[in-house]
């Protein structure tokens, strides 16, 4: 119940926005977000990927060493955090290079180019949660895992419908 759970609140707030949105602006403009939530997806899959790595050996060290954990996600996870940040710099200061890649139309690329600027450390955030995601986890703490997903799945709904009219 408790894997179930989690996957609908992960579902529910990485669908929602793109689904709000189509309430409150045109499709052009919905297109050019698609993209950049395409782009960005895709990213977040190669950090789901390092996850998905990564789970087993978090699990063997909370099983077998539990001191070294704090050490282990200081080592692994510097690196990651540090090449998550030279990415998101480059999708910041490449934004209309890699737009224009996926948008022909001068004008919405310019305007994908500027969204994409804003959205471009998203995914140094969403790797900030990943070690305290898998320890939770490891620890066997899968409804506070839950609590965790589902809550931010419901302050993501919450505030879409509050800042997407603005």
């Amino acid at each position: 119940i408790a894997i179930v759970s989690s996957n609908i609140s992960v579902v529910m707030y990485v669908n929602s926005p793109l689904l709000i949105l189509s309430f409150f602006i045109e499709s052009r403009v919905l297109g050019i977000y698609s993209v950049i939530d395409r782009i960005l997806q895709i990213l977040k899959t190669l950090l789901s990927l390092l996850h998905q790595v990564s789970y087993p050996r978090i699990c063997n060290i909370v099983r077998e060493e539990e001191k070294a954990l704090p050490n282990f996600i200081k080592r692994m996870y510097g690196v990651v955090w540090f090449a998550v940040f030279i990415v998101c710099l480059v999708l910041y200061f490449q934004s209309h290079f890699i737009i224009s890649y996926f948008i022909k139309d001068t004008v919405a690329a310019a305007r994908g180019s500027k969204l994409l600027t804003y959205f471009s450390f998203i995914l140094f955030i969403t790797s900030l949660n990943m070690p305290f995601y898998q320890t939770l986890l490891a620890y066997k703490r899968d409804w506070v895992t839950v609590k965790v997903l589902f809550s931010g799945a419901l302050l993501s709904i919450f505030l879409n419908f509050i800042l997407i009219p603005h």
